[in-house]
């Protein structure tokens, strides 16, 4: 540095081309010889001086006393003279010559002018003086620069080059810089001139040289020294600067070009200034919650402070704020948040009480955040004792956070009504479980009082509560409910008869009985289900009344009463009481109450139920002028099914709401496709005007379905509410209008017209029931056909399955699947379960105890072992007839499921369980219903259930009895001998006899109806006619889905995509096709002398075989040119040999679709399109065919029995071979490509 050598002298030597002059200078003038020290030299190539800078004063004064300076040379000596430089050295000045004397020593010369003080100029007489390059200058210079521009070349040799164009040298020094004239400065034309100005020229080029770099420095702390040189380092280990430590000074130093000193600076300080920070800073707490300083933060205090204080570090923890800082930064920070907090605002909280006590018992913090910021409130609790209270920044603040909390809390009241409940154990645990439940602070809370339950906490979490604790107290209330009952035979009959029930209201409640009412008393809970028991025990009780008009029958039924009662129950189970008055008949059945068909096939069908859950294609609607969906009972059902498009529906026709007006929507989520909204007008008491314009109204509504193509219309019974209609009117002039249309239109798309009644508007019900008996066809519905009866078998249909109720052994079923009722590990050994594990063998018995083992939903599929169905499927059998439906129900279902044709049930229950067979009988029987009703083509085809102890079989004839449907009035089919045996009957029983009534009690409507008999037998006169009574059998035997049909021996309708029966074919098809076609259409086939034909055949398998299994589903190709033989006259095997005879000349028939599909059997039309048959297929037993059979071969050689067709092979036949027309008909039609 320019200050360690601070004493200069001037050294002068004459001669300028000395090599290593330099270096021969610092050697002398640092020993002893020239008496001097610790010095460094500038000297400049080409100069004739120099000046020795020392370190020491002593060293420049030793220097300067000696007398004489000189330095060896190769060749003699250089004389060196000595000054400061700013004197001048009298002591050496010498007489010379004035004409420029020369002296000449050891062969160096050197030329001495005098120099004038006084004019400070040299003075070389008459001779000019000669041009003389300028003295070289020293210019200091950053040290931390000079070690830059010493390391790096390139930016020394840029100043270098820079110089050169003043024609000067530059030379680096330890702490300067010597800038020395270069010799060719004297051979420049304005060299006097250059010369003049160089120095000045020079020392600005220099500067500007300079400039362009930069040094900065840093003084870290002592202690932080070794960490700041350390990371400064690191941060410019790839930068083009150099550091420059001086620790003794307690500086570092970064040297670089400007540019990238001037980048580099403020994160170099910023590192510094992070050290000194972390070194000096401190850490103090003060008394400020975290939910204060929230509040104060929302406010900008913290803003405000990083403002001053940018490294200021505050962090919230409660209960108290840490601060971390530098000492004056801390001190400031907590004054200032001093007093922020002095300058909130505070306020008590008005709150319900019960809220209050719970808040104080929370802590303020969580309370804060869970209540007040995480709802963005930007206010804070306050809990003191029993004070609460609300901080915010200002008083709008606050109110807002009092409002909130008004919202946000509550308190719910609860009423007890019984006290006792809350003594009990479950009340204890239920409020512990809901005060636990909710975790979260402000918990619900929930207070006891002998009269009241007080719920706080969260608005939604106490209401929540209320409703669960208030649900509580009600449900476990004691009450008392009362079930009214018709009439007192009803109370008696299920006191004293039918008490099933009882069991299971046992211990749950206390029964009583009063006047025609069954009276429940117990908690709320246990009364509502027991009384729901109790309701289903008395609907199921068939009570019905009769009207005996016979003189002395009263007296004689007292008289005698004992002995009739006790006889009538011994001989149906019901009971039987006699009245002072009647009752009202109950009517209908829940399938439809009454059908009439017309001349020209149309069906009108009387049915109960809600209108808006009906499935035909459209349904009617009455509204209002004013178009509203929500007035009137049928329109406001309607507009909840369909929703609140339909109204918009209307609205957008822009209708003009007159009387006879029908508007016409889509049946929007209703399961129909249109809706006709009709205006009606109001009953003007018969002046005709209204009816006409109802006539009308009607008659519009069956045209506009017919004109739409739609096949199906229910209607209500439009006029009977509002309207004021009489119902006998509505009932005569509905049915003589949809006559009317049949008649008139002949339709050709509407087949069905239902009239569909609300259930509970019994005056309706019994007005159209009363016209419906008017017509002779008429006849009351049922779900199953007209039953056919022998000694040990009673038989009915629905759809396509046929039910039949046997006695019988049920281990020799040949039904696909046997139904075993067992327990629930399925290892059952008595009743009907030992008898079929025994029948079937061991593994069975093994398989179940694997199968049961595991989990499972009530019943299992196992392997048949020995008997000769495909599966057994065991069910957990019961005694409760509920249960026992679903059994069946679940049973059936797997049944369809798994696409079985035929099962087997016992009569379950009614052997270990001790179920009444009746129960039993209609459990079951209501499960085939239900089912079938909802699969009404699915696989199943046959059904049986199978009774082992035969006297059960009058139960379950009776209970088929029940839900089979009759023959059209038979009063209307009274002919000859009979109209003489009524008039007889009228004879006898004419007269104003005063009627005796009775009421009767059973559990099925067949045990009521021939108690009703018996009582009529009572002192009735016998009445004999010897006229035959002829009785014909109805033809009961054409499917139930088929479509009505003309005088016509076929027909073929076209099934419609996406129905259940459309889909069963396609799936049936596609199952086996095994290629990909496109099905065009499927087409139902309706032969009816065909179908009878092929029943009556199945019959007679049946009886000759002994089992049911002898109808197949089975595929038949041919071309379209025999299609209208096929379906007119069936199949016939005269044909037989035109496509295949290698297992005999019959009719042959193929398990698999592709067979049938190719172009041998199934040959494309000039349309590309193929026709294939799905049959039913009378296979019956058989065994494998030989070409030229023309019969089935003997089934033994000791029987004349026949096989009723061959296959090509056993087992798992692929083809049919039928010897006899009838055992094949031809039942749906698939066209495809």
């Amino acid at each position: 540095m320019v200050e360690a050598y601070s004493y200069p002298l001037l050294v002068g030597f004459g001669e300028t081309n000395i090599p290593r002059l330099e270096i021969m200078l610092v050697k002398y003038f640092s020993s002893e010889k020239s008496a001097g020290g610790d010095c460094e030299i500038e000297y400049e190539n080409g100069s004739s001086t120099a000046v020795v800078r020392f370190r020491r004063e002593e060293d420049q004064k030793n220097v300067l006393a000696k007398e004489s300076h000189q330095i060896s040379l190769e060749k003699g000596v250089l004389k060196l003279t000595v000054c400061l430089p700013t004197e001048e050295k009298s002591s050496q000045e010498v007489q010379l010559d004035k004409n420029n004397m020369k002296s000449v020593e050891k062969n160096e010369e050197a030329t001495v002018n005098w120099f004038s003080k006084y004019f400070k100029r040299a003075l070389y007489g008459k001779e000019k003086p000669s041009l003389k390059l300028p003295a070289a200058i020293s210019e200091p210079i950053d040290s931390a620069i000079l070690r830059y521009l010493a390391k790096n070349k390139s930016a020394a040799q840029t100043i270098c080059t820079e110089m050169e164009k003043h024609f000067c040298i530059v030379k680096l020094h330890q702490t300067t810089v010597t800038l020395s004239p270069v010799s060719s400065l004297l051979k420049q034309k304005d060299a006097k001139a250059i010369i003049k100005e160089w120095t000045d020229t020079v020392k600005s080029a220099f500067a500007q040289s300079v400039s362009k770099f930069k040094s900065v420095k840093f003084c870290p702390d002592s202690d932080a020294w070794k960490e700041s040189e350390k990371k400064i380092r690191e941060m410019l280990l790839n930068e083009n600067v150099i550091v420059v430590p001086d620790k003794d000074r307690g500086a570092l130093s970064v040297a670089g070009l400007d540019s990238d000193v001037n980048r580099l600076e403020k994160s170099l300080s910023e590192i510094i200034n992070k050290i000194h920070r972390e070194k000096s800073s401190k850490t103090e707490e003060i008394k400020v919650s975290p939910s204060v300083f929230h509040l104060l933060c929302q406010d900008g205090l913290m803003d405000k402070l990083l403002l001053v204080y940018p490294e200021l570090k505050l962090s919230p923890e409660s209960p108290n704020l840490k601060i971390t800082g530098l000492g004056e930064e801390i001190n400031a920070a907590i004054n200032v948040i001093f007093d922020a907090v002095l300058a909130l605002k505070r306020q008590n909280l008005e709150i319900d009480k019960n809220v209050l006590e719970l808040l104080k018992d929370e802590q303020q913090e969580e309370l804060t955040d869970a209540l007040l910021t995480s709802h963005r409130i930007n206010a804070a609790f306050e809990i003191s004792g029993n004070r609460v209270q609300l901080l915010a920044v200002s008083d709008t603040d606050l109110s807002h956070a009092q409002d909130h909390l008004g919202q946000l809390l509550t308190t719910q009241y609860i009423h007890v009504e019984d006290s006792n409940v809350l003594k009990k154990p479950e009340w204890q645990q239920l409020v512990s479980h809901l005060e636990q439940a909710n975790s979260k602070p402000c918990r619900t809370r929930i207070n006891t009082t002998a009269q009241q339950v007080v719920v706080s906490g969260y608005k939604d979490s106490a209401i929540k509560v209320q409703h669960q604790l208030g649900d509580f107290l009600t449900q476990n209330a004691h009450i008392e409910e009362t079930v009214v009952v018709k009439a007192n035979a009803v109370v008696e009959y299920l006191k004293h008869f039918n008490t099933s029930w009882m069991e299971k209201v046992k211990d749950k409640v206390r029964v009583s009985y009063r006047n025609e009412a069954i009276c429940l008393s117990g908690s709320r809970v246990n009364v509502t289900h027991c009384k729901t028991v109790v309701e289903g025990a008395v609907s199921a009780v068939v009570f019905d009344s009769l009207n005996v008009f016979k003189s002395g029958v009263k007296k004689l039924f007292q008289e005698n009463e004992a002995l009739y009662v006790s006889s009538i129950k011994t001989k149906t189970g019901c009971l039987v009481q006699l009245v002072d008055r009647p009752v009202l008949q109950p009517t209908g059945s829940d399938q439809y109450l009454y059908h009439i068909q017309s001349k020209e096939g149309l069906e009108i069908l009387l049915t109960k139920g809600n209108i808006e859950a009906t499935m035909t294609e459209v349904i009617v609607n009455s509204v209002p002028p004013n178009l509203n969906l929500n007035r009137g009972a049928v329109s406001k059902a309607i507009l909840r099914a369909a929703g609140p498009k339909l109204q918009q529906s209307i609205n957008a026709q822009g209708a003009t709401g007159n009387v006879g007006e029908i508007i016409v929507t889509e049946g929007c989520q209703l399961k129909n496709k249109k809706v006709f909204h009709t205006i009606a007008p109001h009953w003007d008491n018969g002046q005709c005007t209204s009816e006409e314009c109802l006539q009308g109204i009607f008659m519009d509504c069956l045209d506009m379905a017919e004109n739409n193509n739609l096949t199906s219309i229910s209607l209500p019974a439009i006029g009977t509410g509002e309207l004021c209609f009489p119902t006998a009117v509505i009932a005569s002039l509905m049915l003589d209008k949809i006559l009317e249309f049949s008649k008139k239109r002949k339709p050709k798309h509407l087949k069905k017209v239902h009239i569909v009644l609300y259930p509970s508007d019994r005056q309706c019900i019994q007005a159209f029931t009363d016209e419906f008996k008017k017509f002779p066809n008429a006849s009351a519905g049922g779900p199953f056909s007209k039953l056919t009866s022998t000694s040990d078998m009673h038989e009915t249909k629905m759809g396509n399955v046929t039910i039949q109720v046997v006695t019988g052994d049920i281990t020799r079923e040949t039904t696909d699947i046997i139904v075993n009722s067992s327990n629930e590990s399925f290892s059952l050994k008595s009743g009907v379960s030992k008898a079929i594990l025994d029948a079937a063998g061991e593994a069975v018995e093994e398989e179940c105890h694997n199968v049961g083992a595991k989990s499972n939903p009530g019943m299992i599929m196992t392997q048949p072992g020995n008997l000769k169905c495909k599966k057994i499927l065991h069910v957990v059998g019961d005694s409760d007839p509920v249960k026992i439906n679903k059994v069946v129900k679940d049973a059936l279902q797997m049944c369809v499921k798994s696409s079985y044709t035929s099962v087997s049930f016992p009569a379950i229950g009614t052997g270990q369980g001790n179920v009444k067979a009746r129960l039993v009988a209609d459990a079951m029987l209501d499960a085939v219903i239900d089912v079938l009703s909802q699969n009404s083509f699915g696989p199943l085809t046959t059904i049986r259930i199978v009774i082992f102890q035969k006297p059960m079989l009058k139960d379950f004839h009776s209970s088929l009895e029940q839900r089979a449907a009759t023959d059209p009035n038979p009063k209307e089919k009274r002919k000859g001998a009979w109209r003489g045996i009524c008039k007889i009957k009228e004879m006898f029983m004419g007269g104003n006899t005063d009627a005796t009534c009775f009421h009767i009690c059973g559990d099925t409507q067949a045990d009521v109806k021939l108690a009703k008999k018996l009582i009529q037998k009572l002192q009735t006169i016998k009445i004999e006619d010897n006229t035959e009574m002829l009785s014909r059998k109805r033809d009961d035997g054409i499917p139930g889905h088929w479509e009505l049909m003309p005088a016509t021996p076929c027909q073929v309708f076209a099934i419609q995509a996406n129905t259940s029966e459309y889909d069963e074919i396609l799936k049936l098809f596609q199952a086996s096709c095994n290629q990909t076609v496109d099905v065009t259409k499927i087409e139902r086939i309706q032969n009816p002398g065909l179908w009878k034909c092929l029943q009556i055949k199945k019959r007679d398998l049946e009886l000759r075989n002994g089992h049911q299994n002898n109808e197949r589903r089975l595929f038949h190709g041919t071309c379209n040119t025999n299609v209208p033989n096929i379906n007119k006259r069936g199949f016939n095997r005269s044909y037989a040999g035109k496509n295949a005879t290698c297992y005999g000349n019959g009719t042959y028939f193929a398990v698999n679709a592709s067979y049938s599909a190719s172009n041998t059997y199934s040959k494309p039309n000039q349309n590309g399109e193929k026709f294939i048959y799905v049959c039913r297929v009378l296979t019956g037993d058989f065994t494998v065919g030989k070409q030229g059979m023309i019969e089935p071969p003997v089934k033994g050689p000791a029987s004349t029995d026949l096989y009723d067709s061959v296959v090509d092979k056993t087992p798992n036949p692929t083809m049919f071979v039928v010897f006899h027309d009838a055992q094949a008909y031809p039942e749906y039609l698939i066209t495809f490509k």
